[in-house]
Order: structure tokens, then C-alpha cells, then sequence
């Protein structure tokens, strides 16, 4: 695969990656995660794959910019059936479709 093939292949989802990015990062309130897609199949499209809050940070700079403004956050409760139904519509997965997934 080349790097033209690529650019090709990607540069046209940037638009609609751009904005689940956006999406998911409403509903995790998270400024950092990563977001794996798989793209370029004729049919399917763009799909995700993975979505990640990464545990380490290199930037130190970055770090502490994120601690003064988680510190200052006012979160509050909210149930992981809640978050994984907003996740759900987002991603436009359902449980069935998700759970046959979990099970091999």
C-alpha cells in the first residue's frame, strides 16, 4: 500500500471521522482518547473498531494542562448503561449486535 493509495483511501473519511471523534467525545467528556476505524471496504464503509483512554501521557506539559481542568470539572454520576446506550447510538450498534460480538 502505498502512501498515495492511502491518502486516497483516508482522506475522504476525514470529514466523518472528524465528527464521530467529536461525537464520542462529547459523551467520554474526554479531551485524549484513541479511535481505531477500519476504512476502504467497498460495502462497509467506515467502522470502528476500538476506542481507548490511553492510562499514559508523555507530554508532561499537556498532563498538567488536563489535571487543572479535570480539577475544576464538576462531574457527576451517571450509570455505565446510560454511557453504553449513548455509546450505542453513536457507533450505531446495537446490544444484540454487540453482545454477538463479545461471544466469539
Amino acid at each position: 500500500l502505498t502512501r498515495i493509495h492511502f491518502a486516497r483511501i483516508v482522506q475522504p473519511q476525514l470529514p466523518a471521522l472528524a465528527e464521530l471523534a467529536q461525537r464520542l467525545a462529547s459523551v467520554y467528556l474526554a479531551d485524549w482518547f484513541r479511535l481505531d476505524v477500519f476504512v476502504g471496504h467497498p460495502r462497509l464503509g467506515m467502522r470502528v473498531n476500538e476506542v481507548t483512554y490511553p492510562s499514559h501521557v508523555r507530554d508532561t506539559c499537556a498532563l498538567r494542562h488536563w489535571l487543572r481542568q479535570y480539577r475544576t470539572l464538576r462531574l457527576r454520576p451517571t450509570s455505565g448503561r446510560d454511557i453504553l446506550a449513548r455509546l450505542q447510538r453513536i457507533l450505531g450498534v446495537d446490544n444484540a449486535t454487540f453482545m454477538l460480538g463479545a461471544s466469539g
